[in-house]
């Protein structure tokens, strides 16, 4: 498998995290014990046995990056998430066009651990689906991480947040449908990527009638691809580190890690 980690994006004037850093700086290099924030996702892959090849978009070689035992390929950055992540599964088509799967992290959830990752990977063998999306239920966020602040929606029978981890299928992720890219400019609105998709299932979530079968359902159609919504077991794997709060979080995880 080939992973692609999503390390695009700058601190910028009006962002909650320039007190952690200057105006300017990637993320995905944000400080975190003396090392870049990027380089803990990094590691976890690095311990991954089936993940071969890591192309990380929107940094280079001179930020001096580690993924020991695996190809490491950097990419310039295509713009938003959904060019990036296009990018990316071009470039794994190039590299080997029979390539099943390619797994995406985001470069800003430093906490994620091998375990997590293979668990993840187990899952996508157990159907042929194009794209796999991790869901995260509210309480096992708040059991971890009480004060993690995560944006939440509600489903017929339960109430998530998104993982950061997720798979498609390279050729499907190299011609995703052009609404993709709405959708994921729309991750932090989960009422506005619903209007996308459609009436119904902007309906149906509204009303808290949406199951996570019919929400794969309705997706699939409008989008033209199988997909399935994980029930993920694992708080780390959306604890993205958005503000100083979530920041601050991640610095205490990491630090009693080392103890």
């Amino acid at each position: 498998m080939d992973a692609i980690v999503g390390a695009g994006g700058v601190v910028r004037a009006d962002d909650a995290l320039q007190s952690v850093a200057p105006v300017g700086t990637p993320k995905a290099l944000l400080p975190l014990l003396g090392r870049p924030m990027v380089q803990y996702v990094l590691d976890a892959i690095s311990k991954v046995a089936r993940i071969q090849n890591v192309i990380v978009i929107g940094l280079d070689a001179q930020h001096g990056l580690a993924c020991p035992g695996k190809q490491l390929v950097y990419l310039p950055s295509a713009g938003s998430l959904f060019d990036n992540a296009r990018q990316g599964c071009r470039a794994i088509l190039e590299r080997n066009p029979a390539s099943r799967l390619a797994v995406w992290f985001s470069a800003d959830v430093p906490l994620i651990t091998p375990a997590m990752v293979d668990w993840f990977l187990d899952r996508t063998l157990e159907s042929d689906r194009d794209l796999f999306y991790q869901l995260i239920r509210r309480e096992v966020m708040l059991k971890r991480f009480p004060e993690s602040r995560r944006t939440y929606t509600h489903l017929q029978d339960r109430v998530v947040c998104a993982g950061d981890v997720a798979a498609i299928t390279p050729v499907v992720g190299a011609g995703a449908h052009p609404l993709w890219e709405q959708i994921t400019g729309a991750r932090k609105n989960p009422l506005r990527q619903a209007q996308i998709v459609g009436v119904q299932l902007l309906w149906l979530l509204l009303t808290r009638q949406l199951s996570v079968p019919r929400a794969e359902q309705l997706v699939g159609q409008r989008l033209g691809l199988s997909g399935v919504l994980l029930d993920c077991p694992f708080a780390e794997m959306g604890m993205d580190v958005d503000k100083p709060l979530q920041y601050a979080l991640a610095e205490r995880e990491l630090r009693a890690a080392r103890t």
